[in-house]
């Protein structure tokens, strides 16, 4: 009985410190949060429309918030560096575009060679007649150029429903 009363006023004891331990992991968090936040930050403005090039207005995407123009155009350039760094910057542009759909193309080479190899893989599973079947499936599906279908698409086509994923 007398092991029982100690064991009972240790977790009591526990239960007290615990409770203490949080209160004051709380009060430090809580100041910690108001010294962080003591000095707002200045918030600098964009700017205007005098300073961005016409060649950096896009149309932005649905998900992706409005294009900033390069900071280079922030400085007083003349017209003459104003022609060079339109060049330089359109000529970035162009290689990252031609980047963008190598990288495209290359991907769905991959994804298309993925996607034959757990075909493979699942047909070394079956029967020959469940072969038979997949395949006659996989057919009236996705057709007979399924292995082809990626090639050719561009990123902004619609035939890239997230559904179909």
């Amino acid at each position: 009985m007398e092991g029982f009363k100690q064991a009972r006023a240790a977790s009591v004891l526990l239960l007290v410190l615990t409770l203490a331990a949080g209160v004051l992991i709380g009060m430090a968090w809580s100041e910690r949060r108001t010294e962080a936040s003591g000095d707002p930050v200045g918030i600098v403005a964009q700017p205007g429309p005098a300073a961005r090039p016409e060649t950096a207005e896009q149309p932005p995407d649905d998900d992706e918030r409005e294009p900033r123009p390069p900071t280079i155009y922030e400085l007083d350039l003349d017209p003459a560096q104003r022609g060079h760094v339109d060049e330089i910057i359109q000529h970035f542009r162009q290689g990252l575009e031609d980047l963008d759909n190598e990288m495209e193309r290359e991907l769905w080479r991959r994804r298309g060679r993925l996607a034959s190899a757990v075909r493979d893989s699942l047909k070394s599973v079956l029967r020959p007649e469940q072969v038979m079947v997949y395949d006659s499936l996989l057919a009236e599906r996705y057709g007979s150029g399924r292995r082809n279908r990626g090639e050719g698409r561009s990123r902004n086509q619609e035939s890239r429903n997230p559904s179909q994923r």
